[in-house]
């Protein structure tokens, strides 16, 4: 990408976010095609970002001695910010030295960097407010030996055997489980260098559509409507990189929409992909997948009443004189 095209929407980004909306729309509205967008269409879309756009996956992006030394991987590093993967990434920066809490509106940082950060923590990683804690079920999900785990998750807690565990003391907020986001953390290093407030002034780019999402995505549509050559290529590129050369061992008559998905999450988890992945999947997926059987504060059941959709706010139903009708359950 050209360096003045970034952080600008480029062709790339749309026709990468059209394939996410396209994806969305058909599973979730059970249809077959966007209207005036059809099938052939999308994976032409994203067939051109692939091959056309120059991105591609960042090499070493998960090396594990540079995530341990540095607590961030090198993909999600700010230095790297506006690597060769991001096709579209939402800019932060610490340049606005008036931000400050009576002028939120005056920062350019990205203020949910704090919300992720663990209490009381000192060091290397910044004190931040322990919002949303990672569940140990999703860190269970990932293979020790894939390095992908060591770049999405801080187990604070003792090591234990190849827990990647970092024993830190902190302080536990509410629905603490130990493990944190280590894509999002608030770093020392990243403080704010100008003057504005630190926790409304990190420099963390959100980025909110990857070259391996690209990929991904592109497997999915190839599986479904295209060439399952493809379809394997895309998905071994992203799974490679993380895994090694060598480490898929499938047909392209073995790929499948399952393994896509779980791609998916280890490559994407923390990255706010996931509650729309599922929802595209139909609602009797939704049900099964977010029920999570569980008796605590972490307990999850699914409603399919309200189809996972949130409420329309009253005021614009009040506003729109009735245009606008509630979604169902509310």
């Amino acid at each position: 990408m050209d360096a003045a095209d970034k952080g600008r929407v480029t062709r790339a980004a749309a026709q990468s976010l059209l394939a996410r909306v396209w994806l969305y729309y058909t599973g979730y509205y059970q249809q077959n095609q966007l209207p005036e967008v059809s099938a052939q269409d999308i994976v032409g879309y994203i067939e051109d970002v692939i091959e056309n756009s120059g991105h591609d996956l960042m090499p070493n992006a998960y090396d594990r001695e540079y995530t341990l030394a540095s607590k961030t991987s090198p993909l999600f590093d700010v230095a790297n910010k506006n690597n060769i993967e991001g096709v579209f990434e939402i800019q932060y920066t610490d340049l606005s030295k008036w931000g400050d809490w009576k002028n939120r509106q005056g920062c350019l940082g990205n203020q949910a960097v704090i919300l992720w950060g663990m209490r009381d923590v000192g060091g290397v990683y910044a004190a931040g407010w322990s919002f949303a804690p990672v569940s140990k079920t999703l860190f269970d999900r990932f293979e020790a030996n894939d390095p992908r785990r060591l770049a999405t998750f801080i187990n604070a807690e003792p090591a234990v055997g190849d827990n990647d565990g970092e024993g830190l003391n902190y302080t536990k907020g509410y629905q603490n489980t130990g493990f944190f986001n280590r894509k999002f953390t608030p770093l020392t290093a990243n403080n704010c260098r100008y003057g504005g407030t630190r926790e409304l002034n990190y420099r963390n780019n959100y980025p909110m559509i990857r070259f391996a999402d690209v990929l991904l995505m592109g497997a999915e549509l190839e599986l479904l409507y295209g060439d399952k050559a493809k379809a394997l290529t895309y998905y071994k590129r992203v799974r490679e990189r993380a895994m090694g050369a060598g480490s898929v061992n499938l047909s392209q008559n073995q790929l499948t929409l399952d393994l896509i998905d779980k791609e998916r999450i280890y490559e994407l988890s923390l990255e706010g992909h996931r509650y729309w992945d599922i929802l595209r999947r139909g609602q009797d997926y939704a049900d099964k997948t977010l029920t999570n059987g569980e008796t605590n504060e972490f307990s999850v059941i699914y409603n399919k009443t309200r189809a996972g959709l949130m409420p329309i706010p009253q005021y614009d139903i009040s506003q729109s004189k009735g245009s606008l009708k509630q979604n169902p359950g509310y």
